[in-house]
């Protein structure tokens, strides 16, 4: 027999009242062998306290079994007493048979149903060890919406409610107030014998706490979030839902031998500053399912998935399985269950999973959306203080850095060592959510559902247009030009499906910078501030429609951004004109090399600036430039393929460089003065080098 199981025999003989926690306590340590100092000094009483409890339980037991109780006879009475007794345990008692109708101590509430369940046994296996082997008090289910956090709460209860004498699952979607909700616990531990006159939190806490302490209970908290406050910090609370943090932080602190898992797309305070690998209190970052277990939703809508397509498509909606639910759903519907054809439309947003993360995104805080924005805008991981100069008028680095925190802990962006991004169905929605933003902007069209004079001041304000750059053009060549095809070509597709040709559209953002111009300008013809991205938006718009600028007035404008490398600027007027990290046509220095491709559509040049300039041969246009050495690029060679660059400098170094992207691949150092040649073998294996 163990102490647990003497304690709830004691518990199921007492006519009058249960246990204390204190006499619990002290029968407990006394059943283990601990002197009374001992029990004193764990339980934080006084040692003459404790004894005077004691004999008063000893007392208490005398009298309930009928035969002396003491401290040296405490084990033997009660275990013959449990085998004289043991046929009428389950005759009724204050305190809940455990013993009759196991069912009667579970409830499961509006439980989802999880028949159909894929994947997650690493996450289960995790879970598990836990809760049972860890015995931890409370444990954080996290992630974004349809990662399937419900569902596995569920399966967990469901593989460990052997394990634990009351089971409780609740969702607070339709969330009570903390009162509510723990009145509705305490009742139903209590077998409905108990119902507490009280709506004060920490009396309704200790007393849920009695509870936990005296059965294993597993409480499961479903959507969490919904306890939370819109529009502020992650893990924040709604007005008159502050006890469920009270809730969690005591659950965290106290002893116990319950478990209370919650669900969420946010990590609560609590959770975060009580949270370790060791700790009682752990949590469990969900990410998206395998390739097989994503194989398996495919399957049961009815798709099978070729090994490649499958992969994309995984790695597109990084495996959330109700995202890979609804996309089947038009896989199927309009593409006849091709991934493929539904891949090559590049579209990966539809109506319910923009539903789900447009839940999440109204939620942010200003500082937090102004970020999201701007991590669509990189399209690549950013650090910190990159983003904090795109960020215009600047941020605080502590704003920053507390807005990054809490994207984190809404499962929002990811981090790697290259900095802050976002998943690719997120940054395609927040995309979207800018380009129609500015679109309506132009346009002054406002959306169904919002009252016409109200859009209109706030289109008018150009908010997003001269607070956000379309593209960067400072940025890497491939990054830039990426922006100019997901962002600013997609705006301008809108624009001229509502205004019906490129002069209209140009007409139309000529009235824009007038209105910019004017927004900016004091009355005595002095720039208001130099931060809006307005004017270098509008130039890279009109430059993308091929609008001819000659003899045009950008005069008394910040112009930021602006990629004007390939633009002809005769007799433009830039007059009192603030250029803020822009781009005008390439100086490149003296040519000391150049090589063709070997089918002869690529050029590459080497200047004495140590860079290397990419020409398309058919029209003369320049495609990238690569840099990074540090002296005269003095030699350059394609690999036969004509994907690798290699370039030999007065830097002592060879570099390696991938055409299409930049990036170098490579750097070979190690050399003695200067290296004047570089060669590619013919099968492109080996590559040669001369002094």
């Amino acid at each position: 027999m163990t102490a647990d199981e003497a304690v709830t025999f004691i518990e199921l003989s007492l006519e009058e009242r249960s246990l204390t926690r204190v006499e619990q306590s002290v029968f407990l340590g006394v059943w283990q062998g601990f002197s009374y100092s001992e029990i004193a000094k764990q339980t934080g009483y006084d040692a003459g306290y404790i004894k005077l409890v004691s004999h008063k339980l000893w007392h208490l037991l005398t009298e309930t079994f009928g035969e002396k109780v003491t401290k040296g006879t405490v084990q033997n009475v009660v275990r013959r007493r449990m085998q004289v007794k043991k046929a009428d345990i389950t005759s009724t008692t204050t305190i809940p048979n455990l013993n009759a109708e196991p069912n009667s101590h579970q409830d499961w509430g509006e439980v989802v149903d999880v028949t159909f369940f894929y994947g997650r046994e690493i996450e289960l296996n995790t879970l598990q060890q836990w809760i049972d082997r860890d015995r931890c008090r409370l444990v954080a289910i996290l992630g974004m919406g349809g990662l399937g956090k419900t569902a596995l709460s569920v399966k967990l209860a469901q593989q460990l409610q052997d394990k634990f004498d009351f089971v409780v699952w609740r969702s607070l979607s339709n969330a009570k107030t903390p009162s509510e909700m723990l009145l509705a616990v305490v009742h139903f531990l209590s077998q409905h014998r108990e119902m507490p006159e009280t709506n004060d939190i920490n009396a309704l806490i200790s007393r849920l706490l009695e509870y936990l302490q005296r059965y294993r209970c597993l409480l499961v908290l479903d959507n969490f979030e919904s306890v939370l406050k819109d529009e502020a910090q992650a893990g924040a609370y709604r007005k008159d839902y502050e006890g469920y943090g009270t809730l969690l932080r005591r659950i965290g602190e106290v002893s116990h031998r319950s478990c209370i898992v919650i669900t969420s797309r946010e990590m609560p305070e609590e959770v975060a500053t009580l949270e370790g690998d060791i700790l009682p209190v752990r949590a469990l970052q969900l990410r998206g399912l395998d390739e097989s277990a994503a194989e398996r939703v495919l399957e049961s809508k009815g798709i099978n998935a070729l090994t490649s397509d499958l992969h994309r498509l995984v790695d597109w909606y990084r495996g959330n399985p109700l995202a890979l639910k609804i996309a089947a759903t038009s896989i199927k519907d309009l593409y006849s269950g091709n991934i493929n054809r539904f891949l090559e439309q590049k579209t990966i947003i539809f109506s319910g999973i923009g539903n789900l993360i447009e839940e999440q995104y109204q939620r942010l805080t200003p500082h937090e959306k102004q970020i999201m924005i701007w991590l669509a805008i990189n399209r690549e991981p950013v650090q910190p203080n990159e983003l904090r100069s795109d960020i215009v008028p600047t941020i605080e680095q502590n704003y920053l850095m507390m807005a990054l925190r809490s994207l984190k802990r809404r499962s929002l962006v990811e981090h790697t060592a290259a900095g802050f991004t976002q998943q690719p169905v997120v940054m395609e929605f927040v995309t979207n959510l800018l380009t129609d933003q500015i679109y309506q902007e132009i346009t002054q069209e406002h959306p169904l559902g919002i009252l016409p004079n109200i859009q209109f001041k706030l289109n008018r304000q150009l908010f997003y247009l001269r607070h956000y750059a379309l593209i960067k053009a400072t940025a890497k060549d491939y990054i830039r030009q990426s922006q100019v095809r997901l962002i600013l070509e997609p705006l301008l597709t809108k624009l001229l499906g509502r205004l019906g040709s490129q002069q209209m559209v140009a007409k139309e953002l000529f009235t824009t910078l007038n209105e910019l111009r004017r927004r900016e300008l004091r009355p005595e013809g002095e720039l208001k501030s130099t931060f809006g991205y307005g004017g270098g938006n509008i130039i890279n718009l009109l430059c993308n429609l091929k609008i001819d600028l000659t003899g045009r007035d950008f005069s008394y404008m910040a112009i930021r951004q602006a990629y004007l490398s390939e633009v002809k600027l005769y007799r433009v007027n830039f007059a009192r004109t603030e250029l803020i990290k822009s781009v005008f046509a390439e100086v490149i220095g003296g040519v000391l090399s150049v090589a063709f491709s070997a089918d002869g559509k690529l050029l590459a040049i080497g200047d004495t600036k140590g860079d290397i300039h990419l020409w398309r041969v058919s029209d003369g246009k320049p495609l990238l430039t690569y840099r990074g050495h540090k002296g005269w690029v003095v030699s350059v060679c394609f690999n036969p393929e004509g994907t690798v660059l290699a370039s030999s400098s007065v830097d002592q170094s060879i570099k390696l460089w991938d055409v299409s992207t930049g990036n170098c691949l490579n750097t070979l150092q190690g050399y003695i003065g200067a290296v004047m040649s570089v060669a590619f073998s013919l099968d492109g294996t080996t590559i040669a080098s001369g002094r």
